[in-house]
């Protein structure tokens, strides 16, 4: 999608260097082990692997036990990365997308075999003899056949995978005109909100950009 999901970046640690069951939780004393691994190890490795910075939180019985930032949010300005950087997570976004559409289709405002070129009052792409083909599980399983780029069908929807984000241009489109509501809204009201993600979006908001990381 061109709109980029901006969010805190975030890594859930249940174990690291033990070999328990995943359901068990990180023992109180285990949890302080960990984080000096990770302080000693992320600097090294981000400076290995020429990544300008991260910042990482330790997850544990649902609860954010630990978190940090690492390296720089600009590669020339040297601002350090801390716990309130946000950072694109780009194709990531797509599964938030997915789950928005699959709750308008819980919902009833959406089916998942409905065509949905037939949801939109205004043309979204050339004519194709699979037009009334293209829906949304395809679309959500990567077998629309849409071209990454151009509006155009390649193969029968459903016939074959081929990686398209372009697809998920046409799902917001349909979903901002079947609730009348703009993606950014949509995805606060169904998603942000609920988990209490404060700092996420859809949307470059002007008040986002002195935390935002670029490299």
């Amino acid at each position: 999608m061109k709109t980029k999901l901006l969010l805190l970046s975030f890594v859930v640690l249940n174990s690291i260097g033990h070999s328990q069951n995943s359901s068990e939780v990180i023992r109180h004393d285990s949890v302080g082990a960990i984080v000096t691994n990770l302080k000693k190890f992320i600097p090294e490795y981000i400076q290995k692997q020429n990544i300008p910075g991260v910042s990482i939180a330790l997850v544990n019985d649902n609860n954010i036990v630990w978190a940090d930032g690492f390296g720089f949010v600009n590669s020339i300005t040297k601002k350090r990365v801390n716990t309130n950087t946000l950072f694109e997570v780009a194709s990531i976004s797509k599964v938030v997308t997915a789950y928005i559409a699959l709750r308008l289709v819980d919902e009833g405002k959406l089916s998942l075999d409905k065509p949905l070129l037939s949801y939109l009052s205004k043309g979204w792409m050339p004519y194709s003899v699979y037009q009334d083909s293209l829906k949304l599980n395809n679309v959500l399983s990567h077998s629309s056949g849409l071209r990454k780029t151009t509006r155009e069908i390649m193969f029968k929807p459903g016939s074959a995978y081929y990686y398209s984000a372009n697809g998920f241009n046409l799902v917001k489109d349909v979903m901002e005109e079947v609730t009348g509501e703009k993606f950014e809204d949509l995805s606060q009201i169904i998603v942000f909100q609920h988990l209490g993600m404060k700092n996420s979006s859809f949307a470059r908001k002007g008040l986002y950009s002195s935390v935002s990381a670029s490299s």
